[in-house]
This record gives C-alpha cells, structure tokens and sequence, in this order.
C-alpha cells in the first residue's frame, strides 16, 4: 500500500497524541456523535462537522439508547446530533476535498465484532476523499449521477457510498 508524505505526517502526529493521551485522537473539536438512519442524508450534517474539524462518531439511530450511549462513552463524545435534523449550516458548495477542511477531521466507524467485541475505528477525511476518488476507476461516477443508499450510513460501506458521491459530484 502506497502512502503520501502527508499521510505519514498525519498518521505519526496522531501516534504520538494517542500514546500521550492513551485514548482516540481528537481533533480540536470534541467528539461529535452523529445519528445517522437509512433514507435521511447524513452528509449535509457530517460536512459541517468536517469543516469545524471534528470527529465524527457514526451511530446508527435504531441502536437501543444504551448501546448508543455506551458507545458514545467509549469514543468520548459529548454532544449527539441527529443527521435528519435541521438547521444545518451552509458549507461550501462542490466536491468534497481535504483541503478544505482541518487535517484532524474525521470520522469513527464501529466494527461489526465478527473478531469479538466490536471496536471504533477512526478514518481520517485524507483517507476517505482518496478511497472516494479511487473507487471513481472501478465504478465510472460524476457529476449528475445519482446513487442508491443500499447500506446503512453508520458502517463504513454505507457511509462510503455518500462520501464518493461527495468527492465526485454525484449525490445519493
């Protein structure tokens, strides 16, 4: 696996936070968890949260409250949102691009605990516009064309069927 200079940096300036604090990285906003559910878009919500620098915990809305807020607790978050909710800041208009947004932000993603019990995982905005921009040579998407959400928004595959459709123009 081919890694960029700036991933390197990102990813030995995060180690070095994580052994300091011995807990997730953190940007220099909280933890935000986002309650995402099929059939709402939660990307008009997870954009503003990118662009303040946030990480955003993605929680799946029909989770029983105790799970979310066992969850919630593991990854530190302090303020939930709900990605249906409004009103939601305008963020800028147009693809979805790392430059724009402060390098801490990201997102975390739950496992699915095949391997036991499930852990949070943390996918800098770095890695998920380049998976985006990527998947654009295996699956031809631009601008104008439409995806359907055939998984569900807080697994990472759910959630990278918006992401692509961000970073390419596309929408969901």
């Amino acid at each position: 696996m081919r890694t960029c200079d700036a991933c390197g940096r990102l990813r030995a300036l995060r180690a070095a936070a994580h052994a300091a604090r011995g807990t997730l990285v953190r940007g220099p906003e909280a933890v935000v968890a986002l309650r995402v559910r099929p059939g709402i878009d939660p990307m008009p919500r997870l954009r503003q949260l990118l662009t303040r620098g946030a990480t955003v915990l993605l929680v799946a809305d029909s989770l029983a409250e105790g799970a979310q807020a066992a969850m919630m607790e593991a990854a530190g978050a302090r303020e939930a949102l709900d990605a249906g909710s409004s009103p939601v800041a305008e963020v800028a208009p147009g693809p979805l691009r790392t430059e724009d947004h402060p390098a801490e932000a990201g997102v975390l993603v739950a496992t699915s605990g095949s391997a036991g019990t499930p852990r949070l995982v943390e996918l800098s905005l770095g890695a998920l516009v380049s998976s985006g921009s990527l998947g654009a040579a295996a699956v031809p998407f631009g601008p104008g064309d439409r995806w359907h959400a055939s998984l569900a928004p807080h697994h990472v595959g759910g959630n990278m069927l918006h992401m692509r459709a961000a970073v390419l123009g596309g929408s969901v």
